[in-house]
Formats: structure tokens, C-alpha cells, sequence
């Protein structure tokens, strides 16, 4: 609990300081084969859950089987560009 309170935190800052609509952190759990999503933002939560089907308890969201960042910026990537396309 120490430790993903203090991760949230410079989640926030890294945030706050480079001005960005979303951030988490990916953590791959290698023995059990699963990725963690941990982000304490509303937005990203919504972002996460939807486009990887996910459901967050408190930060922390678990997704069965390891995905690599860039795996995740593509899917990420591609979804944005639906939603901003609708809104233009």
C-alpha cells in the first residue's frame, strides 16, 4: 500500500509537470503471466478498462497474460484516434 501510494504520487507529478491528459504504469508479474495497470486518474482508468477490459480495485487493475509497452501504445494509440476522430 506504501508503495503504490508513493508510485500514484509521482504519477501525478510526472503528470503535473509534463502537462498529460494520461499516465499509468504497465508492471508485468513474470511467474503468474499478468500485467498490471496502476494509475490513480479517472481518465486513464476509463481509458484502461475499455479498451483492455479490465476493472480497477482502488489504482490497481490486473489483465490475465503479459502485454509489452509497445503492444499497449499501438492499442492505445489507435483508440484515441476513434474518439478524436468522432469529435471532429
Amino acid at each position: 500500500k506504501e508503495r503504490l501510494d508513493s508510485i500514484t504520487q509521482v504519477l501525478d507529478e510526472i503528470k503535473n509537470e509534463m502537462n498529460l491528459d494520461f499516465i499509468f504504469l504497465n508492471a508485468v508479474e513474470l511467474e503468474q503471466c499478468k500485467s498490471y495497470f496502476i494509475t490513480n486518474n479517472k481518465q486513464t482508468k476509463e481509458l484502461l478498462s475499455k479498451v483492455f477490459n479490465v476493472n480497477f480495485t482502488g489504482n490497481v487493475a490486473e489483465r490475465e497474460g503479459m502485454i509489452i509497452r509497445q503492444l499497449i501504445s499501438s492499442i492505445l494509440k489507435e483508440e484515441l484516434e476513434k474518439v478524436n476522430s468522432l469529435l471532429n
